[in-house]
């Protein structure tokens, strides 16, 4: 209720020109500052606006008192609430099945969130497609007093004086097909009050902005993807600073990003400067920009493509190496359960470094287009190495084992077990380095969990008897399952499903009648067969307990192969 206050506030003073634009944003921008430094914890717009001797308290207790009178706050929530949804579906930015959802829960649950943050929330729209909407929200027509030239102004500020950019004249504000004058620009305080005898007069309005609220949304959004792409501003920095241009929209407000960055420190001097001099607007005007397949980048070939999304190798528009792009399909990006499960795997992603997970350096929206952006790895995935040679040497086979094992014993130390460990997610380089990737399935460990799950997820071919029952108390010996049948899958070429469908394997697990694989096939030493025959015991208990002890046998096994 405090925020809607803020804003109620800081719109009506802005509107009847009792503060400046500048006294507004000057007060919004310590409000930022001061919740940065307390984590959440600021001082109200009006406490604020009154210690820089703006405005009297008397006047802001009069302005919430009046509020209260003659406004039914929660109508007004609602009815503004269903204009944004109106712009959404309108602009094709958000269904309106998912609009009707997520009013009705804000019905229902009574929540005091707006219309914009639970979409957001949901995945069912981008930050900026929110921000663009309420913009549009509060658009002006004006219209030129010489040339008569229309233009659409979005996030006007009353009282300014905007040119035409044709012939230079002055606008006027559009009014039901005729125009009001406003020739000297400055608005008359509303009736019935006055300013405070002690109070400094507000000063003149700001100049006019270059480029129109638009225009420049545009340009943000090349130079938030420059500065991603040039690393020159943290990750944190740059959400913060974007989630700060969408709260100014609601006060009618609009700050370019490198302005909001600047003034959080985000940006040194030097880097203003490169972003003063780059031409973004010839950028985003250009038809390079705008033919886009995923914005910020130039897609350069097709890796693989699987039933989930597909992955492209791509360069970045402003320069850098090459980058994997992993895109959600587009019938997936309908399902908000694939949607959630993509974003669950670019935040753990995001959380894990080791040499042996493929590391992941963003994750944008754009639209119903899902991307992540990962380290492009040079080389093939196991499964077409194999397949191709007809199998991998034993000494080759146990490398590859032990590297994705030491991954998956670091996925434990942090407190996760992958639980789709297969030929499919492991990239292999020319040098021999190994790389575990595709973590949608990768869940917490869960210590004490009992029961099944609903459903089972992960490939029914290389789960393990347990995932296969959708028991939820499951550990590392789930991986190490599922690591071993890659390892025989490594060694002959052959996965265990004998031309059965997905349907016949999971039923043959969950029956127990899986039977044990084909060791004879396996062409390798003693000593790997029983590594091998070890992982994929049934029965979990028998498996090796933890990584050191499993890391252990493989290098065993290997020193028992290399010639004396």
């Amino acid at each position: 209720m405090a925020e809607q206050d803020d804003v109620y506030i800081g719109r009506s003073l802005l509107q009847s020109g009792r503060i400046s634009r500048d006294d507004l944003l000057e007060s919004l921008f310590d409000m930022a500052n001061e919740r940065r430094q307390a984590k959440g914890a600021a001082r109200p717009l009006g406490v604020l606006l009154a210690a820089r001797g703006r405005i009297s308290r008397k006047e802001i207790n009069d302005l919430l008192a009046g509020r209260v009178a003659s406004t039914d706050e929660t109508r007004l929530q609602q009815s503004t609430d269903l204009a944004l949804g109106e712009i959404l579906v309108a602009s094709g930015a958000a269904t309106p099945d998912q609009v009707q959802e997520v009013l009705l829960a804000q019905e229902r649950n009574g929540t005091g969130r707006r219309l914009g943050e639970l979409l957001i929330d949901r995945g069912y729209c981008t930050a900026a497609q929110i921000q663009r909407a309420l913009q549009y929200h509060d658009k002006t027509i004006y219209v030129c007093r010489k040339c008569r030239a229309q233009f659409n102004l979005v996030g006007a500020v009353p009282g300014h004086v905007y040119c035409c950019e044709d012939c230079g004249a002055g606008l006027d504000v559009a009014t039901g097909g005729s125009v009001a004058a406003t020739d000297t620009g400055k608005r008359p305080a509303a009736a019935g009050t006055s300013a405070p005898a002690d109070r400094p007069a507000a000063p003149p309005p700001a100049p006019v902005p270059s480029l129109a609220p638009d225009a420049q949304a545009h340009v943000d959004r090349a130079i938030y993807l420059f500065l991603k792409q040039k690393m020159a501003v943290r990750r944190e920095t740059l959400k913060e600073a974007e989630r700060f241009q969408i709260e100014l929209s609601r006060y009618d407000l609009w700050v370019p990003i490198a302005d909001i960055l600047s003034r959080f420190g985000g940006l040194t001097w030097l880097q203003a400067e490169q972003i003063r001099k780059t031409d973004f607007r010839s950028i985003v005007d250009s038809q390079a920009w705008k033919h886009q397949e995923v914005p910020g980048y130039k897609v350069v070939g097709r890796i693989a493509s699987g039933g989930f999304a597909t992955i492209f190798a791509a360069e970045p528009i402003f320069g850098g190496q090459r980058v994997a792009l992993k895109v959600l399909h587009a019938d997936r990006a309908r399902n908000p359960a694939y949607v959630a499960r993509f974003r669950h795997e670019a935040a753990l992603l995001s959380r894990l470094h080791h040499p042996g997970i493929v590391r992941v350096f963003d994750f944008s929206e754009h639209g119903e287009l899902y991307c992540l952006t990962m380290e492009l790895v040079e080389g093939d995935s196991l499964d077409r190495i194999v397949c191709e040679g007809k199998g991998m040497n034993v000494l080759r086979a146990l490398d590859v084992t032990r590297q994705v094992a030491d991954a998956l014993r670091y996925m434990q130390i942090e407190g996760y077990i992958h639980r789709d460990v297969k030929p499919e997610n492991i990239l292999v380089a020319p040098d021999g380095k190994a790389k575990l990737c595709d973590l949608g399935f990768a869940t917490e460990i869960r210590p004490g969990a009992g029961g099944r799950s609903a459903t089972t997820v992960g490939t029914e071919a290389f789960m393990s008897p347990e995932q296969a029952r959708g028991e939820t108390d499951l550990k590392v010996g789930t991986d190490i399952y599922a690591l071993g049948q890659t390892l025989f899958f490594m060694l002959t070429a052959h996965a265990r499903t004998g031309g059965r469908s997905s349907a016949e394997l999971l039923t043959e697990r969950l029956a127990g009648a899986m039977g044990e694989p084909d060791y004879t096939m396996m062409r390798a030493p003693e000593p790997v067969v029983a590594l091998t025959r070890r992982m994929l015991h049934p029965d979990r208990e028998q498996r090796y307990p933890a990584y050191p002890d499993l890391l252990k046998a493989i290098d065993e096994c290997g020193v028992s192969l290399k010639p004396a």
